[in-house]
This record gives C-alpha cells, structure tokens and sequence, in this order.
C-alpha cells in the first residue's frame, strides 16, 4: 500500500514537472515576443512603428498603474 502511494505521488510530481515545463516554455516565448515588439530584443520581427492603440494602452496601464 505504501508503494503504490508513493508511486502514484511519484507519477503526479512528473506530470506537475512536465506541465510546469510546458507552461514555462510558453511564458518565456511571449515575453520573447513582447521584447521584440516593444523594441527591447533585436529578432527576426521588427518593433511596429504604428502608434499603440487605446486597447494596448490600456494593458500596459493595467500593468504598469503608474504610466
């Protein structure tokens, strides 16, 4: 009984570590976006020279509540 327990917590620790790998993987590749569309990475896209419309205007003053 004890084996089986530690098993299954075992199996659940991979999968949370798979998934936590997964979820890393796809955070680290927006803000790669999010630097290369405001200008703070050189990559393959350009920033856009287009003024930041009122939507994007009002994420970043969600985010940053002090600009």
């Amino acid at each position: 009984m004890e084996e089986e327990a530690k098993e299954r917590i075992r199996l659940q620790r991979e999968q949370m570590e798979e998934e936590l790998k997964r979820n890393m993987a796809i955070y680290n590749e927006k803000v790669r976006q999010m630097e290369i569309e405001f200008g703070l990475q050189k990559g393959k896209a350009k920033p856009s020279k287009a003024k930041p419309s009122k939507d994007q205007k009002r994420k970043v003053a969600a985010i940053h509540p002090s600009q």
